[in-house]
């Protein structure tokens, strides 16, 4: 006869809890491999030569916000994405992001990159459509990927996060 054991079995709710949660730590340890570089993309993604597939579920979105992607700085179009995104973060404007309008200076050198905010007026973003304000100066190191914004007082420069 089989001895009888006297542990009793944990309620169903903490064994679920229990196993969401160690799921939930293979999930970080295998993301962190794979943003450490210890385990190639290709372990989980498609072979080389298939067409890249876009993600916009949920774990993509925590994956953005716990690594985020690295920014081109000399990529025009990405290096004002970049600016639209710390603007919104530091609260130099109260426009909606998409209501900003970026001029870049393309006589400056990669070092000091300066762009002018201005806020758009239209259907959409309210305001006077025949005017354009200008918000502040975005001085922009491209080679070490730091900004500096003018806002609030104009030629004192503070970093944007």
């Amino acid at each position: 006869m089989a001895p009888v054991s006297t542990r009793r079995r944990p309620p169903p709710t903490r064994r679920l809890i229990r196993r969401v949660i160690a799921a939930l730590l293979f999930g970080f340890a295998l993301l962190a491999l794979l943003k450490s570089g210890l385990l190639p993309q290709s372990a989980l993604g498609p072979q080389p030569g298939a067409p890249e597939a876009v993600s916009t579920g949920p774990l993509a979105r925590l994956e953005a916000r716990i690594f985020p992607p690295k920014v081109d700085w000399s990529n025009d179009y990405a290096m004002v994405q970049e600016l639209r995104r710390r603007i919104a973060a530091d609260g130099l404007s109260d426009a909606k992001p998409n209501c900003l309008l970026f001029i870049i200076n393309g006589n400056d050198p990669p070092a000091d990159t300066r762009v002018r905010v201005l806020a758009k007026h239209n259907a959409e973003c309210g305001g006077d459509p025949k005017t354009m304000p200008d918000l502040f100066l975005v001085k922009v190191d491209r080679s070490k990927g730091t900004a500096l914004a003018d806002a609030g007082q104009r030629g004192q420069f503070k970093p944007l996060k």
